[in-house]
């Protein structure tokens, strides 16, 4: 059976959950349809759709897709835009702790080789030497570096 009966099981027993919220009119169904946003990759995130979520919470969690570049894009568009609208200071990021420390330390100073040295050894497999990923973090350090002293963000 092996990773074909996988996959199979997995699709069936997506679609059967998919199925019995649409013949009874779940609730996940109706919140996805109240809020979802579509927008064609080559577009700016406006992120309207989450005003409201994001100004009662503290904590926001995002999910990716991973080996597609928006999701780094987002990723990075919505922290800027939660730092700049809600001075949100903290990066919550699959990293432990001495990788963190690590990374605060490249954002200060933006050396490659940490960075390579950081991706490179990442818990998290997809981010090992992935190039969006070094995209995504080179971003991170040139807001960074835009920042004053006294308003730095760190990662955590």
């Amino acid at each position: 059976m092996g990773i074909l009966g996988v996959i199979i099981l997995s699709f069936i027993s997506y679609y059967s959950l998919l199925g019995t919220e649409y013949i009874t009119g779940g609730k996940f169904v109706d919140y996805l349809k109240i809020n979802s946003e579509t927008i064609k990759t080559e577009d700016s995130f406006t992120f309207d759709i989450m005003q409201s979520d994001i100004e009662k919470n503290q904590l926001i969690l995002v999910g990716e897709v991973h080996g597609i570049g928006e999701s780094e894009n987002f990723d990075f568009n919505l922290f800027k835009k939660l730092y700049t609208k809600h001075g949100v200071r903290n990066y919550l990021a699959e990293l432990d702790f001495s990788q963190a420390t690590y990374m605060n330390q490249y954002l200060e100073n933006e050396d490659d080789s940490l960075l390579h040295f950081i991706l490179k050894n990442w818990v998290v497999i997809q981010g090992r030497n992935n190039k969006t990923y070094y995209e995504k973090y080179k971003k991170f350090h040139a807001f960074y570096s835009t920042l004053p002293v006294d308003q730095k963000f760190q990662f955590i």
